[in-house]
């Protein structure tokens, strides 16, 4: 696999409290190991990573990179990664509020996409989808209540080109959550279109599994904590 291909894998946990024991902040990131023996995560990688809570059908979605690779040629083997904020790991509590209850499903992607309010262009990422909104990165500057549309930049075949109009309804930084207008037709059609090829797409996507014998006892089964540059 080369180096700069995007790896989405998911993770999942059994419960919260374990996925809370694998989330490392260490100089204003966070660090995650992944066990991963099959090898689908190659230092330098980008990564997204969506987080399951199997009791409580918790999920969040990290973007990030491989840091590194430990434990060649053991059981044991897999990647170190590294993700530039710490919003999930500080604000991870007992009851899960830092994770949202999926009432649809909801999933990971990546695709380039073009932004227009009013005549004003921009370009952004779309990191995850339903069928009824997405998120949004690189999207500084929409504040909620923004009326917007939202077409593509160089995607396959199964996707349409545009989803249509979309209405911002939370904005974080460069993140920005939106929900398709589906009671315009072109939206609803070109939404389901889109949420069925990003479906298709995750159907296949690497899951690796949290060890049912870690986290008992105070044992976490994860390498000793690599070092990082200190952010300039």
């Amino acid at each position: 696999m080369e180096a700069d291909a995007k790896v989405m894998p998911r993770m999942r946990f059994e419960e919260l409290a374990q996925l809370r024991n694998h989330l490392h902040v260490i100089d204003g990131r966070t660090l995650l190991f992944c066990r991963d023996p099959g090898g689908i995560l190659q230092a330098g990688s980008p990564v997204t990573v969506e987080l399951l809570v199997t009791r409580g059908r918790l999920a969040a979605t990290l973007s990030g990179t491989v840091l590194m690779r430990v434990g060649e040629g053991t059981r044991s083997s897999g990647a170190w990664l590294v993700f530039s904020d710490t919003k999930l790991a500080r604000r991870l509590e007992a009851d899960g509020s830092a994770l949202s209850a999926r009432q649809q499903p909801r999933f990971a992607c990546e695709f380039l996409a073009e932004v227009n309010y009013l005549g004003a262009k921009f370009l952004c990422r779309i990191e995850d989808v339903s069928a009824g909104g997405a998120r949004l990165g690189d999207a500084a500057g929409l504040c909620p209540g923004m009326e917007i549309e939202v077409r593509f930049r160089g995607v396959g075949p199964d996707v349409p080109d545009s989803v249509g109009r979309a209405l911002v309804v939370r904005a974080n930084g460069p993140d920005a959550g939106v929900r398709f207008l589906r009671s315009d037709q072109a939206t609803r059609q070109a939404c389901t279109r889109l949420f069925d090829a990003v479906q298709k797409q995750r159907a296949a996507a690497p899951e690796l599994m949290h060890l049912p014998v870690c986290c008992r006892g105070g044992q976490f089964l994860e390498p000793p904590l690599p070092r990082i540059r200190p952010r300039i």
